[in-house]
């Protein structure tokens, strides 16, 4: 499955009329895993119940949806697990990233954003309680600021467990999307996939404030075919 395929990254220097090129995988729990035994460990997407035994408990994430450059490394992140951190020259892998023990949740937005002004880094995770896989409601917002210090951190409960890919801000407010392709533990449990579409529900718009957020400041809007209804 395309999900599930191992991140790499590729750089290209271009230096004197020269143009150099580079590509490395990111070195993941799970790629050191399969890669040491020579075969494929992991079943299906963010389904730790169809893995082979020897890797219950290895991060499943293959660390492949995006990079981002922070405080001299790359980082490479899926929303299914920490980042991992690459050297920005040799394309090393420097291993699991918890911005200096200052995040532990066990999934990470692959799509943080920065502010223009302050340079402050905003992120979140969703699927954020237990170890990921058991379609949590939890979500968390952080805000580091451009020295690396984390300066914010706020828990919130979502309608149910969907995928929140990325996330928009504002001055004063971050806004998570929240799709009706939803999880469900059950499923999982027995084999099935992580993500169903549910073509009942509605598509919801998670607004948080950026700074002193508390668990019960989150508004949910709805978006009900073209119409925005509001939820607390």
């Amino acid at each position: 499955m395309h999900f599930s395929g191992d991140g790499s990254v590729t750089a290209i220097r271009i230096q004197n009329g020269h143009v150099d090129f580079k590509q490395k995988y990111v070195e993941t729990d799970r790629y050191k895993a399969e890669t040491a035994a020579r075969r494929s460990l992991f079943g299906k997407y963010r389904n730790p119940y169809t893995d082979s035994e020897t890797v219950r408990g290895v991060i499943r994430t293959v660390a492949n949806t995006n990079i981002t450059f922070w405080r001299g490394v790359l980082l490479a992140s899926k929303e299914d697990g920490p980042p991992y951190a690459m050297d920005p020259v040799t394309l090393e892998t420097l291993g699991r990233y918890d911005f200096e023990g200052q995040i532990q949740a066990p999934t990470f937005t692959a799509h943080p954003k920065f502010d223009p002004e302050t340079g402050e880094m905003l992120c979140f995770a969703y699927a954020a309680g237990g170890d990921g896989h058991d379609a949590s409601k939890e979500v968390v917002v952080w805000t580091l600021d451009k020295d690396g210090k984390k300066t914010e951190e706020a828990w919130y409960e979502a309608p149910f467990c969907g995928m929140i890919h990325d996330c928009g801000i504002s001055e004063n407010y971050l806004v998570l999307p929240l799709t009706p392709l939803k999880a469900d533990f059950e499923r999982v449990k027995k084999g099935g996939s992580h993500w169903a579409w549910d073509p009942k529900e509605d598509q919801w718009y998670g607004i948080v404030p950026r700074r002193g957020g508390k668990r019960e400041d989150i508004v949910w809007l709805r978006a009900d075919n073209g119409k925005c209804m509001l939820r607390c």
